[in-house]
This record gives structure tokens, sequence and C-alpha cells, in this order.
């Protein structure tokens, strides 16, 4: 199997550098959807127009409290 390759032989990919710009997300969420679910956004602000970058997320966790 090649350095470049994972355990399932798909090639990686390698990061590249961001230079001397910061990398910036903006995140928010809501929170204590009855009592137990929550939903968080992000949006990246920076660095947008690289290929294959998703530009917003949703992600919905859950959480459970005695």
């Amino acid at each position: 199997m090649p350095a470049s390759a994972d355990l399932a032989s798909n090639p990686l990919i390698k990061p590249k550098s961001l230079g001397d710009a910061p990398y910036v997300e903006l995140g928010y969420g809501l929170t204590n959807i009855f009592k137990f679910f929550r939903v968080t956004f992000v949006y990246q602000v920076i660095y947008r127009d690289s290929p294959g970058v998703r530009r917003f997320g949703a992600f919905l966790s859950a959480r459970f409290e005695l």
C-alpha cells in the first residue's frame, strides 16, 4: 500500500498551507430544545474559494442530564 493512501486504498488529500491569513469560522446554535436537543450552525468566513469547501454546516446533537 502506498504511503499516500488509507487502509482502504483511498488516496489521501494533503492539507495545504493557510499562509499568513487566519482561519475563521462563525458558529451559533440553539440549545435546550425540549431539554434534550441542540442545533449548531457553522459558517466558514474565509477560504471559501477553495474547491470542495463546504461553506455552511448544521449539526444536531442530543444530551441527557439528570
